[in-house]
């Protein structure tokens, strides 16, 4: 599983990060010496054909659009997010500024000099018009674009804050820290709702939130993935081994999948839950990654590394990897009404051409390709098994009337030590023979059923049912007399 060959844009001066604007096909670069660098990227003309697909030529080509000299050449720009809805570019400085520059002319349009006491190292777009900003001492920033003021500052981090995340449904603001710990904010009331516990051992460098907002995952300076669960943020719930180095930049592909920068230059693919390592999108050839930042139609990976590249890999075969997987999961549902409705009446008919001696159908041999097709088919089968023994229970019924000496596959003899055993079977359900009268239990139907009609000659029957009336005669000359009785 990999990319195949990327387009590698290449910088005179070291990146430092990289974002890909959500509403347009734009990339940003900030360098090292306080340049901003924008560039325009879409599909190689050249790259359509067989060298393409075979990985000879890169499927993607990107062009420079401007160079915006954002700070000066002694403060490099470390952080980098595009802000209202793509129309402007936010960066922040080692000089402790922040800037916000027009997309599509690059001219400055705001400036906030002093914004941090400190660096700022990371800056992130939580909305159209908020942005926030953490730095150096661990002080977090959340600006109002539209009042031009920060809103809420919170300096309870003791080491520089690397890195934010959104969490949507809670809108709350996530924020990682060097000093191992992770804080969440409530967007509306700009208050800290929680804090992992105190300085962990292990740095904390980024964070996603993954399983529509049930997980939380930061990569760490050890190379673990650690994973919190939401609502119990104290302490992680689970650690995920398996990066040689650190973890440096994360990029959430889907709910269970992750794109992993490390120290190593390796862009691994890991799925969550359960967790494992899946395969490889590229490298830079051993050189750390600084960034990852993933475009909106996930086609699209732009990695910045300290190779003085930002390389952009085409996603397209997990895209591809993904259709095929959602295809398979619908083969393997449960299949409609109408393919069990065939079935049914496919085993009906093969019931009719190929029964059994004791009066049901035997299975046919059926080709399922799935478990799902199996389980529906014996799902149809038993539907069609039953109907097939509420017309042998009527089958036996009528021999029995006809004294032919045979019910359900036994002969006389077998009938002869079944009576004798005097409905040994009264625990069996109720059998249906047709209408509401004619419903009995198997044991009415051994206890009297088979002993009146199969034991009794057509004489003694009629002497019962002669008595019967004679009784009901006497019960009613008896009621006559007796209220002649009362009447006198």
């Amino acid at each position: 599983m990999s990319a195949g060959i990327p387009v590698a844009i290449e910088f005179q001066e070291q990146p430092m990060c990289c974002a890909i604007s959500q509403n347009s096909s734009i990339l940003a670069t900030g360098l090292i010496n306080g340049n901003l660098i924008l560039h325009t990227y879409g599909p190689s003309t050249s790259g359509k054909g067989s060298d393409a697909d075979s990985g000879k030529l890169p499927h993607l080509v990107a062009k420079e659009l401007r160079i915006i000299a954002a700070h000066d050449d002694d403060n490099s720009c470390r952080a980098v997010a595009f802000v209202m809805s793509g129309s402007c570019i936010a960066s922040g400085s080692s000089d402790t500024s922040l800037a916000l520059f027009g997309t599509e002319t690059g001219k400055i349009i705001r400036r906030e000099e002093g914004a941090h006491a400190s660096g700022i190292t990371t800056v992130y777009s939580t909305a159209p018009d908020l942005l926030a900003s953490g730095d150096e001492d661990g002080c977090i920033k959340l600006w109002d674009l539209r009042a031009k003021r920060a809103v809420m500052s919170y300096k309870k981090h003791t080491d520089f804050i690397s890195g934010f995340c959104h969490h949507e449904s809670a809108r709350c603001l996530l924020a990682c820290s060097g000093d191992g710990t992770l804080s969440s904010h409530d967007l509306r009331t700009h208050k800290c709702l929680s804090r992992t516990e105190e300085d962990a051992d292990d740095e904390l460098l980024t964070l996603a939130v993954m399983k529509n907002g049930k997980k939380v995952v930061a990569g760490t300076q050890s190379g673990v993935l650690n994973i919190y669960s939401w609502g119990a943020m104290k302490d992680c719930s689970d650690r995920f081994p398996g990066h040689p180095e650190s973890v440096d930049a994360i990029a959430k592909f889907d709910e269970t999948t992750l794109l992993t920068g490390s120290s190593d230059g390796a862009i691994r693919i890991v799925s969550l839950f359960p967790n494992k390592l899946v395969g490889l999108v590229g490298s830079h050839d051993e050189m750390p990654l600084e960034c990852l930042s993933l475009s909106s139609d996930r086609g699209v990976l732009a990695s910045a590394s300290h190779d003085h590249t930002v390389k952009l890999w085409d996603l397209s075969f997990l895209l591809d990897d993904e259709i095929d997987g959602d295809e398979e999961e619908e083969e393997e549902e449960e299949p409609d009404d109408a393919f069990e409705v065939e079935e049914v009446i496919g085993l009906q008919q093969a019931g009719k051409r190929g029964g059994g001696a004791d009066g049901t159908s035997s299975l046919p041999e059926l080709a399922t390709e799935s478990a799902a097709k199996r389980r529906a088919v014996s799902k149809a089968y038993l539907t069609a098994a039953n109907a097939e023994g509420v017309r042998t229970d009527a089958k036996l019924k009528t021999t029995k009337e006809g004294k032919t000496g045979k019910s359900d596959g036994l002969d006389n003899t077998q009938m002869n030590a079944s009576e004798r055993l005097g409905g040994a079977a009264s625990s069996t359900p109720p059998v249906v023979t047709g209408s509401s009268k004619e419903i009995r239990t198997a044991s009415q139907t051994g206890n009297e059923g088979e002993e009146d009609e199969d034991s009794d000659s057509d004489e003694e029957v009629d002497k019962k049912r002669m008595s019967k009336k004679q009784r009901k005669n006497e019960k009613t000359k008896w009621k006559k007399g007796s209220e002649g009785l009362e009447s006198n």
